[in-house]
């Protein structure tokens, strides 16, 4: 038996993969089952069931039927604890391949040639509208702030402007609304749009007017670098962004949400969906945890690979039927706080669906039902195809192929707000529910606040097919007589429960008279013998058609060609197969197949039959042919397993002779395809070897069985009695129906605030006044935005330090990506920063602003350009910094850093000035201040001076109150190096051989006590 499954095995709340292989455990020596019974009378969905049983021979090690017993059902034998393979839990499998999204932060690496994202989550900030930003920073619910998509479809009614310089188009009203209509209207809280339906994502965005055609995803304009500015929703001041792009969205197949539009039941379904996971309804979702096996493409910037990971997440899931046939119980609305987007287009749909009088009951539980049905329908034929849960060892290898599924919805659950109740949590403002119709889909929220931060929680819903199980009816057997048949010995057994110990029938087979067991014999044996005698192999040869090919493409290219190319000698014929020529490689390759399928004996060679034992004595025997076929094929000259030595060098002579020719180089491709051929005849010849091998042994178990009864056949016996060749059983059905679960499965979530973005830099010119004033004047021209030039402004303050966060987050941006859009809002404020000592970086400046000046004008103006002007002392050293902050308080980037002075000298002043950029005033490290030397000598005292004396240490004591009585130094030395505290100097002379100059080194050692 094989297979296995996925479970919590620690209690850790880790899913891992168990391999079902009990044979490792038990020495199952092979299993049997009855035809699968399908119950459709008792339940919606069909439930299959058939008998299994499995045959252990003596191997296992099991010494009597009480062990037999306690390992099946697990309990305590002697010292022994088994866990017990059976028990009567229902499992489900509704493993599946459903993909995961890549993420921005994910693939910063990766070329977009080779990955893009399949969801972004990102801030976006397209126009300042200080009035309308202050009004939607004061109200009281985010909610009352306008939806974009709601907006009248005349306010995205463009109006010619040909007298304006700086536009061709505008907006009228949608300006209009945005600085006067919003501000001055008065507010309302409106709970239905607490959850939003968007039911055709990128159709119910559409407006088709008499005066115009608008679709709200349309492009306004060409030519921008950002694409979201040629978008109309970019008229609006600013929103957080999502895009799910169509490989996300796209599941190749759409069974059920066929079923689901086939029956106008799309805004039903999502309202379930909506009431059954948001927690609103008196059906609830339960929690399981789910593996998580995700492959995904890593990079390092050079190299891209891809990295396997398992994790494990709790999930919600509901039973699909469970669901519809709640709501077909439940026709009364049980929630109404839904604004389903395009409304007019659902009419009908959305009068049962929010019915919370009962007026539209029957429309409401004849849709629920018709979509049950089909669902159910579905599930079931797709459950008649036995090959999938047919035997158990099957079904149990089932556990790790992905089931059926199909992505029916996306979620958007916006949290945020001031925490609430005790635990201080933040409240969920909104979820907007979208049904997927298999397209790329983007949402601009615009019911937020600027600066405020939000958090965006990303759910998909997919519709999973699968299979819950469950074991029933187990029986065990206990051992009544033994008798021995030839070299066989032969069991009687009693099948009987082995929770209450009463004889009980087996499941497997009905009992047979002695006439019915001895014509299944005869059977068995004549199908046996005759499968035997038909599958006896013979020598390779090819087929006439292949033969037509190889003989078109010598006369084609090669030496019956008009200009033979080198090489296609080989390919001439040079044997005969039928009435046509071979290949000269025909021979050598017909040697090594026969090698590979034949066996020398005392007559000579002959043909392996399929029982021969020595296909059994190795059985990794076609691997290791199939490996080295391979290899050869590849240049690979690696040596042989010594197991396959003579194939081998039959095999090389094949492609030796292929090389000489030069065949691989001039006919790689040809030739490899003909030399593959044969060599999947090779492989194909096995796989039908070991399946009619499996065939025939199956057909000699169930001979061998039936002689057993047939030895000891008693007409007094009942069904629950059996004679065996093996000494244990066990009889255990098998009940599986189909499963349709909805999963709830979270791909991404996100924290992020609006920000708008940095402002340039100051273009800075310092001079010094002709004056006795002793100033200094920089004039600051605000510079032109330079795209992809520089990365995010360095941080200051505590403030830029969250901005900056902030605006690489919510842009998926790095730490080194740079910029590609400059500020919305003007550049209003001027910082100055000045510093007496020199400083290393940008950061260096925090905390040494020197003053802030705002830039706008009685008028509302904002001029681009300032004169700075500041008093120094003479003959001192001043660092200047300069930046810019827009009108919404983001700073910009730091003009380069100026180091100034106003030298005196001797009453004629006149400025100095020098500019640094961040790379001048980096600290270089230190240099190595050691030279090259090629003869190195290492004075070092003696050992005997470095001992350490303990004679007179009492060991008794503190070792504080004894440090005084350590020496240091052996006692045994005349002059001690360390007598007393006193340092002791030495003198080494060195002469040189060559000058006879002298060089005197002093050195000194100083004893130091440290307590």
């Amino acid at each position: 038996m094989a297979g296995g499954y996925f479970g919590d095995l620690e209690n850790t709340g880790d899913i891992t993969f168990e391999e079902a292989d009990i044979n490792t455990i038990a020495n199952i020596e092979s299993s049997d089952a009855t035809d699968i019974e399908y119950q459709t009378e008792q339940s919606l969905l069909h439930v299959a069931r058939y008998a299994n049983r499995l045959y252990i021979d003596t191997s296992a090690g099991f010494v009597s039927d009480e062990q037999w017993r306690a390992f099946v059902i697990g309990e305590t034998y002697l010292d022994e604890v088994y866990s017990g393979f059976y028990n009567e839990r229902v499992y489900s499998d509704h493993a599946n391949d459903s993909p995961l999204p890549y993420l921005a932060r994910e693939i910063v690496n990766v070329s977009e040639d080779v990955l893009t994202p399949s969801l972004k989550l990102t801030t976006e900030y397209f126009n300042f509208y200080p009035r309308f930003q202050s009004e939607v920073a004061s109200l009281n619910k985010d909610l009352e702030a306008p939806n974009y998509y709601f907006l009248p479809s005349s306010y995205l009614a463009a109006t010619g402007t040909p007298n304006s310089s700086v536009a061709g188009t505008s907006y009228l009203e949608m300006e209009d609304f945005l600085t006067d209509n919003f501000i001055n209207s008065e507010k309302s809280y409106d709970e239905m749009q607490e959850n939003l339906f968007i039911l055709n994502p990128g159709e119910d965005t559409i407006y088709d007017l008499a005066s115009y055609n608008v679709n709200k995803d349309n492009d306004l304009l060409t030519g921008y670098v950002d694409s979201d500015m040629q978008k109309l929703y970019s008229l609006m001041p600013f929103g957080n962004k999502l895009h799910i792009a169509s490989d996300l969205a796209n599941t190749p197949r759409n069974v059920y949400r066929t079923i689901i539009e086939n029956n106008d039941f799309k805004p039903k379904f999502i309202k379930l969906l909506k009431e059954t996971f948001q927690g609103e309804s008196g059906l609830q979702a339960s929690t399981v945890n789910f593996a998580v096996n995700t492959e995904a493409v890593r990079s390092t910037g050079t190299l891209t690979g891809s990295l396997e990971t398992t994790t494990t997440i709790p999930v919600k899931v509901v039973d699909a039927p469970t669901m519809l046939l709640y709501s077909y119980k439940n026709s009364l609305s049980e929630t109404n706080n839904i604004t389903v987007l395009n409304s007019s287009s659902y009419e009908e749909q959305l009068d049962y669906a929010m019915d919370t009088t009962g007026i539209y009951r029957y429309e409401n539980t004849s849709a629920s039902l018709g979509v049950l049905n089909q669902f159910v329908l579905t599930a079931n034929n797709r459950f008649k195809d036995p090959t999938k849960i047919y035997p158990v060892d099957r079904f149990l290898n089932m556990a790790r192929e992905s089931k059926y599924y199909e992505t029916v919805a996306f979620r958007i659950e916006k949290i945020g707000g001031p925490p609430t109740g005790d635990a201080r949590t933040e409240n969920t403002i909104q979820n907007i529910w979208f049904y997927n119709n298999n397209q790329a889909l983007t949402y601009l929220d615009t019911q937020v606040k600027y600066g405020t931060e939000y958090t965006y929680k990303v759910y998909k819903y997919d519709i999973v097919e699968g299979y819950k199980y469950q074991l029933s009816d187990v029986l065990t057997t206990r051992q009544i007589a033994l008798t021995a048949s030839g070299e066989t010995n032969i069991y009687c057994l009693e099948f009987y429960d082995p929770f209450t110990g009463q004889t009980s029938p087996q499941l497997l087979e009905q009992r047979q008279t002695e006439a019915e067991l001895m014509a299944a014999s005869s059977s068995l044996a004549t199908q046996r013998n005759d499968l035997i005698r038909q599958n006896e192999l013979t020598l390779f040869a090819l087929d006439d058609e292949y033969d037509n090919n190889v003989i078109d493409y010598v006369n084609r290219v090669g030496a019956n060609a008009a200009t033979p190319l080198r090489g296609t000698d080989y390919l001439k014929g040079g044997g005969s197969v039928g009435a046509l020529a071979g290949p000269i490689f025909y021979d050598p390759f017909s040697q090594f197949y026969s090698s590979v399928f034949t066996k020398i004996n005392a007559t000579g060679l002959s043909l392996k039959k399929l029982l021969d034992t020595d296909l059994d004595s190795n059985e990794d025997y076609f691997t290791k042919i199939s490996d080295l076929v391979e290899r050869r094929l590849s240049g690979d000259l690696v040596v042989a397993d010594p197991s396959i030595s003579s194939e081998a060098a039959i095999l090389d002579n094949l492609i030796a002779a292929a090389f000489r020719e030069d065949v691989f180089t001039l006919f790689d491709t040809n030739l490899r395809i003909i030399i593959i051929e044969f060599i999947n005849k090779i492989k194909n010849d096995y796989d039908v070897i070991r399946e009619k091998r499996e065939d025939i042994e199956l057909l000699s178990r169930e001979l061998r069985e039936i002689d057993a009864q047939l030895l000891e056949f008693n007409s007094l016996a009942t069904n629950a009695q059996t004679n065996s060749s093996y000494p244990y059983l066990v009889d255990f059905n098998i009940n599986i129906e189909p499963s349709i679960k909805i999963i709830e499965i979270p791909i991404e979530e996100k924290s992020m605030r609006i920000l708008d973005h940095p402002p340039n830099d100051f273009v800075v010119t310092p001079h010094h006044l002709l004056d006795q004033t002793n100033r200094l004047a920089f004039y600051c021209k605000y510079d032109t935005f330079s795209l992809n030039s520089v990365t995010y402004p360095p941080a200051l303050t505590t403030t830029d330090v969250q901005n900056k966060s902030s605006y690489l987050i919510g842009n998926d941006f790095l730490e080194n990506s740079e910029l590609t859009q400059e500020t919305v809002s003007r550049p209003r404020y001027l910082e100055v920063y000045r510093t007496t000592t020199k400083p290393s970086s940008y950061e260096d400046f925090s905390g040494k602003l020197r003053t802030t000046i705002d830039l706008k004008q009685d008028n509302g103006d904002i001029p681009t350009d300032h004169l700075y002007i500041d008093r120094v002392r003479e003959n001192t050293i001043h660092y200047y910094a300069f930046r810019a902050l827009s009108e919404n308080r983001v700073a910009g980037q730091m003009s380069p850093i100026f180091e100034s002075e106003l030298i005196d000298d001797g009453g004629y002043a006149y400025g100095r000035f020098k500019q640094h950029t961040k790379e001048d005033l980096a600290v270089e490290m230190p240099k190595d201040p050691l030279s090259t030397f090629k003869k190195l000598f290492n004075i070092v005292p003696n050992l005997q001076h470095m001992e350490l004396h303990t004679d007179n240490v009492d060991l008794e004591n503190s070792s504080n109150s004894e440090i005084d009585n350590v020496s240091l130094g052996s006692p045994n030395i005349t002059d001690p190096l360390f007598s007393g505290d006193a340092d002791r100097y030495f003198k080494i002379r060195l002469t040189s051989k060559k000058t006879g100059r002298k060089l005197d080194i002093n050195i000194s050692f100083k004893k130091e006590v440290r307590k």
